[in-house]
Parts: structure tokens; C-alpha cells; sequence
């Protein structure tokens, strides 16, 4: 796997009016999470994350949130927003890439790790994620996995998606 450093980031990123300290925080997170998956994935040696692409991911991301807090007057954003939009981008620019010859139904990478990121972003609300069914998380892991591959997903619809799954998992 080709490693790369995303600490400093070379784009200017001032006309964003954001605080280059969050969009930094933001992107270390990001690529420890990617890191973590690819090392966890049985094609790791064919993996690599385009810094390219996640500088752009995390533009995307940025630009849109703040025009959010501008449009509805707000200084925070729900935390289902910000892992909704996070998830589109990362569907939309897919900064993890195959690099290597791989089945065909390897090639989804991204999906994947965005289905992993959401059932990790709506079980860290959880103080005891350990009492859930494994077999629910499973089928649930499935259908949200085919609903990333195969069907249009949009910033909003990941957002209640995020909403939806934490507002159940309070039920129990």
C-alpha cells in the first residue's frame, strides 16, 4: 500500500472562512479511519488513498457545510449532518483506489468503507454498542452496503439515514 502524509496541507484553503486547525483535525481523522479499513482489507496491497482526492473530498465537505451554517444561520452543525456530508463526499470523489489487478467485486472500496463508517459513526452515540444483535448490525451492514452501491444517495438522505439508525438504537 503507497502511504501518503496529509499533515500539512499544501492547497490554501483561507477562502473557506473555516479554521484551518478543524479542517486539518478533520482530515487526520479521515485518513486514520481509511488507514485502519485498508489494513483490515483482505486487498490492502492493492489499495492506496489519492491525496488529491481527499484534499478535494474535504473541499467539497467544507464548502458545503459552511454554506449550511450561512444559509440557515448557525454557528454548529448536527453531528448527523457533518457525518452525512463527510459520507457523500467520500461516495462522490472515492479517494480510496484499486491499483492492482482485483475481482470486479472487490472494486467498491469506498462503499464499503462508507458503510463502515456510518454504522461506526452511529454506534460511537451508543454507550454500550456490545448489547446489539450482531445479526441485525449484519443484515443492516448488507442493505446499506447494496443501497451505497446500487442506488442514488444524496447529503440529506445519509443525514436522516444517521438520524434514523440513532434514534432506534435509543429505543433499546
Amino acid at each position: 500500500m503507497k502511504v501518503i502524509c496529509l499533515k500539512k496541507l499544501p492547497t490554501d484553503y483561507s477562502y473557506l472562512e473555516a479554521n484551518i486547525n478543524d479542517i486539518e483535525l478533520r482530515l487526520e481523522f479521515l485518513y486514520c479511519k481509511m488507514l485502519h479499513f485498508i489494513e483490515n482489507n483482505d486487498i490492502k496491497n492493492e489499495l492506496r488513498i489519492s491525496k488529491e482526492l481527499t484534499e478535494q473530498l474535504m473541499l467539497d465537505y467544507f464548502t458545503d457545510i459552511i454554506r449550511l451554517k450561512s444559509f440557515h444561520g448557525i454557528e454548529y452543525e448536527n453531528t448527523s449532518k457533518i457525518d452525512g456530508y463527510l459520507c457523500y463526499w467520500i461516495l462522490r470523489r472515492k479517494p480510496i483506489q484499486v491499483i492492482g489487478d482485483v475481482d470486479v467485486t472487490k472494486l467498491m472500496v469506498n462503499e464499503l468503507f462508507v458503510c463502515n463508517l456510518l454504522i461506526y459513526t452511529c454506534l460511537s452515540e451508543v454507550s454500550d454498542p456490545t448489547k446489539y444483535k450482531e445479526d441485525v448490525l449484519s443484515e443492516f451492514r448488507k442493505h446499506l452496503f447494496y443501497h451505497l452501491r446500487f442506488r442514488r444517495v444524496d447529503q440529506q438522505g445519509l443525514e436522516l439515514l444517521i438520524f434514523a439508525f440513532q434514534s432506534a438504537l435509543k429505543l433499546f
